[in-house]
């Protein structure tokens, strides 16, 4: 993916339920499943369909230093914690499968409950602590900052969306499981830096950035301490950019490292395929489709980039 100045879209769709059936259909079945419609229904809106990473303005960039923290609008409040609510769902996902559970509250649906709800609790005390700023002191002029914003940049594949002498607010959205990316966000004031990465909110995200979030600003900041010593942290970083690039072309495919992810990959992904095929052959089922096909996809994918590797040779 490209590296500029400017907004990144990411369009995406949430598969439908209509099809999807539960065996037969009680009350308690219809009325469960009428309200999951409603929900997808609401969320596959235009609202939804694209997430837009707008400069700030000076008043937002006061109140987020008087407070420490990221400041999200009301919308992007929601979309930030929005991912609790599938996990709300697993004891009504019980109850569509467990019958006898609608008639009498088990110790287990108590169990489950009180487990879901700590759940609960600690990914909204986890989505609340991610985004405070991390504060520190660096002695640094804004060539320094922009100078370090743009080797951090390519370094990290970010998209920058807004750099000036003070602020800057990027994108990395070349991570697979996270389809909108993560959102960067850092301010220099009077020689302090306040920096901020979370995953950028969104309906589909999760709170899983593999240790990116962290990545982003170490790197960054060690960015910043080499241009405030003099260093040419740009060069230095293009440099290091095509250097790995070459080293990706002319890397075996049958690497060691390489084979071992491809045995890992290709045995889970025709394990899956088995299941798939056999749950097909009871009937239709769309999660098996999709899941299927994306083992399918994953195989030719990984296949056809073999080829082209061996052809370049």
């Amino acid at each position: 993916m490209g590296r500029g100045y400017g907004c990144h879209f990411v369009p995406f769709a949430l598969p439908s339920v209509a099809d999807i059936s539960f065996g037969e259909m009680t009350e308690c079945k219809r009325s469960i499943l009428v309200f999951m419609k409603s929900v997808i229904i609401v969320t596959q809106s235009p609202v939804f369909l694209y997430q837009l990473m707008q400069p700030m303005t000076q008043q937002q960039i006061k109140e987020q230093l008087k407070a420490g923290r990221l400041q999200l609008s009301l919308w992007e409040t929601i979309e930030h914690y929005f991912f609790v609510v599938p996990i709300l769902f697993l004891p009504v996902f019980l109850l569509i499968i467990d019958e006898s559970a609608m008639d009498t509250v088990s110790s287990k649906m108590l169990v489950m409950g009180v487990g879901v709800l700590l759940l609960v609790a600690y990914f909204i005390f986890n989505r609340y602590k991610a985004l405070e700023f991390d504060k520190y002191p660096i002695e640094h002029t804004p060539a320094h900052f922009q100078a370090a914003a743009k080797a951090t940049a390519i370094a990290l594949a970010w998209d920058i969306v807004e750099l000036t002498d003070h602020i800057l607010m990027a994108g990395k959205f070349d991570l697979g499981w996270q389809w909108d990316g993560l959102r960067i966000t850092i301010i220099s004031d009077k020689n302090w830096i306040y920096a901020n990465s979370i995953v950028n909110p969104s309906m589909q995200s999760n709170p899983f950035s593999r240790g990116w979030n962290k990545k982003n600003l170490q790197v960054f900041k060690d960015n910043l301490i080499a241009a405030a010593k003099g260093e040419d942290v740009v060069k230095i970083a293009e440099e290091k950019s095509r250097e790995k690039e070459l080293q990706l072309e002319n890397e075996s495919e049958w690497t060691l490292r390489n084979t071992g992810k491809r045995i890992i990959g290709y045995f889970f992904a025709l394990a899956l395929l088995g299941v798939c095929g056999l749950i097909l052959a009871e009937g239709f089922n769309l999660f098996a489709i999709l899941i299927g096909g994306l083992c399918v996809g994953y195989l030719v994918l990984d296949g056809v980039m073999i080829v082209k590797k061996m052809n370049k040779k």
